[in-house]
């Protein structure tokens, strides 16, 4: 019964916060209201874009390869993982995070590592060689 109460609380309060929260009306500069949503975010829009005005040609004040930092040599980034990078992954994994898209936490992940390491682990070494055969050989700079 408790229950009960408490979930027809949570909803009243949300459908409360949901009416508090809804823009239901707009009006335009010549006293025209909008309802409708298109209409109200096409107002909305035009009022941000005109407040903030448009630049036509804007001008660089900066030279863009100055602050791009080249790095060479970085064939090593598309080469697949090794059995040991994911191990020591797996080890420095925060026991106590939110679960991973397959919903097993770092505590479940270690104390099962022995379980499942060898599935897991192919898994990703067959996953991560599938994508590197689709990346270039070499990065030119």
């Amino acid at each position: 019964m408790f229950g009960d109460e408490g979930t027809k609380f949570f909803h009243a309060a949300a459908t409360e916060r949901y009416r508090l929260n809804t823009i239901t009306s707009l009006e335009y500069e010549d006293g025209r209201v909008v309802v409708e949503h298109f209409e109200k975010a096409a107002l909305l829009w035009n009022t941000y874009k005109n407040r903030m005005g448009v630049t036509e040609n804007p001008q660089m004040l900066f030279n863009l390869e100055d602050l791009v930092n080249r790095h060479n040599d970085l064939d090593e980034l598309v080469q697949p993982f090794s059995r040991k990078e994911i191990d020591n992954v797996i080890n420095k994994m925060a026991n106590d995070k939110a679960p991973g898209p397959d919903g097993f936490n770092g505590m479940f992940l270690k104390k099962c590592w022995h379980i499942i390491k060898g599935t897991s682990t192919n898994s990703v070494m067959i996953s991560s060689k599938k994508e590197s055969a689709f990346r270039p050989s070499t990065v030119h700079s």
